[in-house]
């Protein structure tokens, strides 16, 4: 039963933080809030223990839904899978609870902050233990809520509004289509338990439609994850969910939202692997989000939304080895990922709280004022670029390489297109990290020359977090990839094994990842530090394509003129205008008000002297009560509007 504290502790202190939070004060709240994550992290650690000896734990709690044919267990698994999400979502929260001490130290809402973490955590732990889809369901939606309430968590900003309502819309295609996901399910397998539907999925293709049902059940999965996720013609909301608070948006990017989509593909990999043409459709988005989300970040100049489109890139990179069914590759990555991308926002962070800005052009020289933050930036950009050693280099060479293992035909395309997209992702890196803190500073001397590190409670995170970001590849390589860890899984994770494949690809593949991350920081180096773009004028000769970048290839003027107008003019005429204040006034409550307070001030007109309007009224009335005995009642509204009309 201790496998219900995993997630009931942040429950319990969201809920003690909100009730009696402003009694508390700022030091109980945060021992309460942090005590209640680490106890999670400790319980999942002694879980993952178990589960690497072979075990899976599960726990029903009560039959939640019992009608007819339909039973549904509020029910806990904790496999191989779900495991991993636990471990990153508790230390990553810990840490990031204990770096926004510091970061939010004069914000008089910090225990309404505290508390909206705990309950980000529940929502997301409920989604990766849920042993059942429906119980899954619950966690998207509050993990949705709760990206809602962080991102306009300072909501007295107008964009923080605009970014968390735009995150809303978008991830509520991603609801629709998972509860279209679900009705599918329930239609077709009659249950929303892993275990039935993972054990029917291979009987139900041809025998029962006339077409592969699962592929359309598939769909559903994809556009759900496509939104959760943010991927490609569904990503616009995360560059600008960036109007939160620093500590929101690594939480976000690291180990709860942006990951749960792909987590949703992961779980649902086994009725997926009977929908070729979804799985096809992965990959090919995946890679289209990394290439899209690259170029996109060349142009940026905000310090966070470049860390944005990373985390975009990165995110294509793992759905592109999932959908080729390298699923082992992918899930390492993620999990290395969550670290080195945490410990970029929350650098990031550091150097906001310091310069008070997020403009790098603004920027520069930085690394002189801040040596500690300037180190792990480093690390972790050239953990994110794939640099030899370090956690990002183990698991992002084997997406790329497993990608050509994959192919027998097209296989060096495809390689080329990843070794791209792996360029250009350490290109914008590194010129982040050049603007930030090897650039010429624009300001005085005397406004940087105050610049200074943080209390321990920024630097401890980010030291831990650098850590990490050294260790894990090496670490966990063998226990991702190598060892049987995941046969402890409700998911079959090694239907698709190509860790053997991998070993006999051409060796300049092999070392292809890592050149094109390594020609990424010697190009960047090369173009600012000779200022190569001034000297042969190629700022006005890539206008063109600059404005591209620069306007993330006008996704947003698009969906702005095309859907957003459109729609709203069609509910203003046809909603408001015809059914609101047209049709449903004439007939509602208000409509019959109006038209028998008129029919009498009528009957009070029969007083007056003017005959012929009594007996046209009598004569009215008579034919009226003749006609209602074969009328509805509604038909009887409608003539009560004639009457009306024609008195009026």
């Amino acid at each position: 039963t201790m496998i219900i504290l995993i997630n009931l502790l942040p429950l319990f202190s969201f809920i003690i933080l909100n009730l009696f939070g402003r009694f508390l004060g700022r030091k109980f709240s945060l021992i309460i809030s942090v005590s209640s994550l680490i106890i999670s992290f400790i319980v999942s650690l002694w879980y993952f223990l178990k589960i690497l000896e072979g075990s899976i734990v599960e726990i029903d709690l009560y039959n939640w839904i019992s009608n007819g044919n339909l039973n549904v267990d509020f029910s806990f698994v904790l496999d191989s899978l779900s495991i991993v999400f636990c471990l990153l979502i508790t230390f990553i929260t810990t840490l990031i609870l204990i770096y926004s001490v510091d970061y939010l130290k004069g914000d008089p809402y910090h225990v309404k902050f505290f508390s909206y973490l705990n309950f980000f955590a529940f929502s997301m732990l409920t989604m990766v233990m849920a042993k059942n889809y429906l119980v899954m369901f619950l966690g998207w939606e509050g993990v949705g809520l709760a990206s809602y309430l962080l991102v306009n968590f300072w909501d007295t900003r107008n964009l923080a509004n605009k970014s968390a309502l735009k995150a809303v819309i978008f991830n509520r295609i991603g609801d629709i289509s998972f509860f279209a996901f679900l009705s599918m399910l329930f239609m077709v397998y009659g249950s929303f338990d892993f275990g039935v539907i993972f054990l029917t999925s291979s009987e139900i293709n041809y025998y029962v439609f006339n077409f592969n049902i699962n592929e359309l059940i598939g769909l559903f999965i994809v556009i759900a994850a496509m939104a959760k996720s943010a991927q490609l013609f569904l990503h616009p909301w995360l560059p600008d969910a960036m109007e939160g608070p620093t500590p929101v948006s690594a939480l976000l990017h690291s180990a709860t939202m942006v990951t749960a989509g792909l987590f949703l593909i992961l779980r649902s990999f086994q009725l997926l692997s009977f929908a070729p043409m979804i799985l096809t459709s992965i990959a090919i988005i995946g890679l289209a989000t990394s290439l899209i989300s690259s170029f996109t970040g060349l142009y940026q100049y905000d310090i966070k939304r470049i860390i944005a489109f990373s985390t975009c890139s990165q995110l294509g990179f793992i759905l592109f080895s999932i959908g080729l069914g390298n699923l082992k590759f992918g899930l390492f990555h993620l999990f290395n990922h969550a670290f080195f991308k945490a410990l970029l926002f929350l650098c990031a962070g550091s150097v906001i709280h310091a310069c008070g800005e997020q403009d790098i052009r603004k920027m520069g020289g930085l690394w002189k004022f801040l040596p500690l933050t300037y180190i792990c930036m480093l690390i972790a950009s050239l953990s994110l670029a794939g640099f030899p050693f370090l956690s990002g280099y183990y698991s992002k060479d084997l997406v790329l390489q497993g990608s050509y293992a994959v192919f027998t035909q097209n296989a060096m395309a495809i390689a080329i297109v990843s070794a791209l997209s792996s360029f250009l992702s350490s290109f914008y890196s590194f010129r982040l990290i050049y603007y930030v803190f090897f650039g010429e500073n624009h300001n005085s001397k005397k406004s940087i020359s105050g610049l200074h590190e943080g209390s321990v409670f920024l630097y401890l995170p980010l030291i831990i977090l650098c850590i990490m970001s050294i260790i894990t590849g090496f670490l966990f390589k063998d226990i991702f990839i190598l060892s049987g860890f995941f046969k402890s899984s409700l998911v079959n994770l090694l239907s698709l094994d190509r860790v053997a494949d991998v070993e006999f690809i051409p060796d300049f593949i092999k070392l292809l990842p890592t050149f094109s991350s390594l020609s990424g920081i010697a190009v960047v180096y090369i173009i600012y530090h000779y200022d190569i773009l001034r000297f042969f004028n190629l700022a006005k000769r890539l206008k063109v394509f600059q404005n591209y970048l620069v306007k993330k290839f006008f996704f947003d003027p698009i969906y702005y003129n095309y859907l957003y107008i459109p729609s709203m003019k069609f509910n203003l005429n046809f909603s408001y205008k015809i059914l609101d204040k047209g049709l449903f006034e004439k007939l509602g409550p208000y409509g019959l008000y109006n038209t028998s307070y008129k029919l009498q001030k009528k009957l009070q007109a029969l007083h007056t002297n003017l005959i012929y309007q009594g007996l046209i009224f009598i004569l009215t009335m008579f034919v009226f009560f003749l006609i209602s005995f074969y009328l509805e009642d509604l038909v009887l509204s409608i003539l009560f509007i004639i009457i009306y009309d024609f008195f009026d």
